[in-house]
């Protein structure tokens, strides 16, 4: 798999920040193709994720992204 992210700042923390962001998302991605499950810090933080979902900005929902062509 190849992934290409653009839109870089010159913000160097924030280049090493999404870095490793992407490599534990294509962590657990590799471990649902091959288990069928993930682990249970992910549930764990996508639930606390999806409880504060209302706080986000209305900016962050699919179909803001949608009009944006992302």
């Amino acid at each position: 798999m190849t992934l290409t992210h653009s839109r870089w700042t010159d913000d160097a923390k924030m280049y090493k920040n999404v870095g490793k962001t992407w490599q534990e998302i294509l962590r657990l991605l590799k471990l649902e193709i091959e288990t069928g499950d993930i682990d249970l810090k992910a549930k764990m933080m996508y639930g606390m994720m999806g409880a504060f979902e209302f706080m986000l900005p209305k900016t962050t929902t699919v179909e803001h992204a949608n009009q944006a062509g992302w």
